[in-house]
């Protein structure tokens, strides 16, 4: 099975329970968000969504991207050999540019 049969198998038993809560990748919530309640986020962390109701941050590519949807967000980490690292250095800078 692949990841993508994973997701949809995920996605399958949240959609049939509407008290399910789970979490996915945002690609896969963007691609299903028709069908799935994607929840916003509060900025204020000390008071959260409840206390901020108009201060809330909802999940976006651009608010993932410039940090301020960050619940759960996990860094990239890549991995190279020391001996590999001339071939590697150039995409690596690229990519974290």
């Amino acid at each position: 099975a692949s990841e993508d049969d994973s997701y949809y198998e995920i996605l399958g038993w949240v959609l049939a329970d509407p008290d399910a809560i789970t979490y996915i990748g945002f690609g896969y919530a963007e691609r299903w968000a028709a069908k799935l309640e994607l929840v916003a986020v509060a900025s204020d962390i000390v008071k959260g969504v409840l206390g901020t109701l108009d201060a809330v941050v909802p999940p976006t590519i651009n608010s993932i991207v410039d940090g301020s949807y960050s619940v759960f967000r996990r860094e990239l980490h890549m991995n190279v050999r020391n001996e590999a690292w001339h071939s590697a250095s150039d995409f690596l800078s690229y990519g974290f540019s």
